[in-house]
C-alpha cells in the first residue's frame, strides 16, 4: 500500500495569528516589567549595592534637595521649624522611622544637621534612602 505525499508550501501568513503573537508579547512585557517611580521632589539619591528593610508604613520622610531645599513629607519646611514640625508628627503617631532622601552631593554636614534635629525631639530609628541596584548598575 503506498501513500501519496504532497508538499504543499505556505504561500501567505496569517496577519491575525501575528497581531495575536505581538498583543501576547505586549502583555507579557507589561505584566513583567516593574516601574519604579519616585513621585514628589526630583532627588540623585547614592548607590548602594543592597538595599535596606523596606519602608515601613507610619514614617517621616526628610527630603534634602540642592535646588529646592528642605521638606518634610513633601512639603517645604526651613531648618529652624524642623524639631518642632518631627515634634508635632510624633504626637500624631508611635515611634516612626525617619527616612532622609538627600541629593548625592548634598554636604554631609547637613544630613547630620537633620538627624540632630530628628533624635532633640526623640527620633531613634534612621533610614537613608539610595537607589535600587537595578537602577544603579545601568544608570550614569
Amino acid at each position: 500500500m503506498e501513500f501519496q505525499t504532497t508538499r504543499k508550501v505556505l504561500k501567505n501568513l496569517s496577519p491575525i495569528s501575528l497581531a495575536d503573537i505581538v498583543f501576547l508579547l505586549l502583555i507579557f512585557f507589561l505584566l513583567s516589567s516593574t516601574f519604579v517611580m519616585q513621585p514628589g521632589i526630583k532627588v540623585k539619591l547614592p548607590k548602594a549595592d543592597i538595599m535596606a528593610m523596606p519602608e515601613p508604613e507610619d514614617n517621616i520622610t526628610i527630603t534634602l534637595s540642592e535646588e529646592q531645599g528642605l521638606f518634610l513629607d513633601g512639603k517645604p519646611i526651613k531648618m529652624e521649624d524642623l524639631a518642632i514640625s518631627i515634634q508635632t508628627r510624633l504626637n500624631e503617631g508611635a515611634n516612626p522611622y525617619v527616612i532622609i532622601m538627600s541629593d548625592k552631593i548634598i554636604a554631609i554636614e547637613s544630613v547630620v544637621e537633620v538627624m540632630d534635629k530628628a533624635k532633640s525631639v526623640g527620633i531613634e530609628k534612621f533610614l537613608i534612602a539610595t537607589q535600587q541596584p537595578s537602577i544603579a548598575a545601568g544608570g550614569e
